[in-house]
């Protein structure tokens, strides 16, 4: 039985066996050089482990200053931006040039790392109704991806879709979730400037290990704002397509990182000191 709100119901495809080791990185666009590195350090450490990796950055800071530069200002709805026609391709070229700009660093310190960035049609747009030219993923093209990184190699995503020949803004968060249950990743990781998701901000609760249903009833109590409602669907849409882990934790922290993306089943269950959102499959589903 799915506990997840029809909204977050999602399936993808596998394309084959789910890859049991396989890992999901996404990077927030407000993250810097620090978290670059850690991701770096992170992403070695998981190919050394003969694990899959794929990355998946954002670009929203950078996104809202090219569009001030053209003197476009477009409003956010529930943590989405709205994207017009003429903002979509400023949209791509600043995705692009984050794409490339990772690629290179990734590349520059021995990590094979592959720019997916535009419109290369790995991921199906399905718009969203208001928002234009702003889109969900509807299906992953897993195949090249899943012979990417069995070659060894770390495809690095930039969220935009294709429908009918027309480029869609994605939000990353929710591509990442679509690629990890596509892939049948073993975790999907969300790397942010926060140490995880709280349950209040003002108080800073932080959640630690909430079980999917609670994560659902504090999102319908309107306990989440801006950028964390897409993350929380995204953490709930990746455990619905059957991914067994969903992480959240602080992209500048090296600690973090590794221990949401390497740690094994006893090291995060000894962990004393939270380093993040931990949210798990396990015994939900039936």
């Amino acid at each position: 039985m799915m506990f997840v709100h029809a909204a977050f119901h999602l399936q993808f495809p596998f394309g084959g066996e789910p890859v049991k080791q396989g890992l999901v990185l996404k990077m927030g666009g407000s993250l810097g050089g620090d978290s670059l590195q850690a991701v770096a350090s992170t992403i070695r450490m998981a190919l050394a482990q003969e694990r899959s990796v794929v990355l998946v950055h954002g670009g929203g800071p950078r996104i809202s200053r090219a569009l001030a530069t053209q003197g476009i200002e477009l409003p956010f709805v529930e943590g989405q931006r709205l994207t017009t026609d003429e903002a979509v391709h400023v949209v791509q070229r600043v995705l692009a040039e984050i794409n490339l700009e990772v690629v290179t660093l990734l590349q520059s310190v021995g990590i094979p790392a592959l720019g997916v960035a535009t419109d290369n049609g790995l991921l199906e747009a399905s718009p969203i109704p208001g928002l234009k030219r702003t889109a969900r993923v509807n299906y992953v093209n897993a195949d090249p991806i899943r012979e990417w990184t069995e070659a060894g190699q770390v495809p690095v995503f930039a969220p935009i879709g294709m429908k009918k020949g027309l480029i869609y803004n994605m939000n990353a968060d929710l591509a990442a979730a679509a690629i990890g249950g596509a892939l049948g990743a073993n975790r999907v990781v969300f790397l942010t400037d926060v140490a995880g998701i709280y349950e209040n901000w003002e108080t800073k609760k932080l959640l630690t290990n909430p079980s999917p249903q609670h994560l659902l009833q504090l999102y319908h109590a309107g306990s989440f704002q801006a950028g964390m409602i897409p993350k929380v669907e995204a953490v709930l849409a990746c455990l619905d397509a059957g991914v067994p882990n969903a992480f959240v934790v602080d992209g500048r922290s090296e600690k973090a990182v590794a221990w949401a993306s390497l740690a094994t089943e006893d090291e995060l269950g000894a962990q004393e000191t939270p380093l993040g959102t931990r949210v798990t499959r396990e015994g939900v589903f039936a």
